[in-house]
């Protein structure tokens, strides 16, 4: 049985950790991202309240930020440019209220 999962492994260029081969840290995280928010969507399609899951996307919403800021901070944007960005787009904050400040938005990135 290992031997057959190692050989369909082989053809989809996933490796022995099941990491795609080649994908940057940041893919890896979006594809996490994205298979949590299917899970949460199969849950609600079969008639659980998503007030249950509330939590679960704060968590994923915190993370994507976190992922696009560093992204970000890369491109050497400063982190006043990127509360310009996000308050200029209307991005919610984290709470849902108020506006983006530069300082929350450092704090998130060196807390996660």
């Amino acid at each position: 049985m290992a031997q057959m999962n190692a050989r369909m492994r082989v053809g989809t260029g996933m490796g022995a950790d099941h990491r795609p081969r080649g994908r940057s840290s940041m893919e890896t995280v979006f594809e996490e991202i994205r298979i949590r928010l299917y899970d949460i969507k199969g849950k609600t399609e079969l008639g659980i309240p998503i007030k249950k899951f509330e939590d679960e996307l704060k968590v994923v919403k915190r993370e994507l930020l976190v992922v696009w800021i560093k992204h970000k901070r890369r491109q050497n944007h400063s982190y006043k440019q990127i509360e310009d960005i996000l308050n200029r787009e209307n991005i919610p904050t984290l709470s849902g209220k108020g506006r983006w400040n530069s300082q929350t938005i450092c704090n998130m990135v060196k807390t996660k």
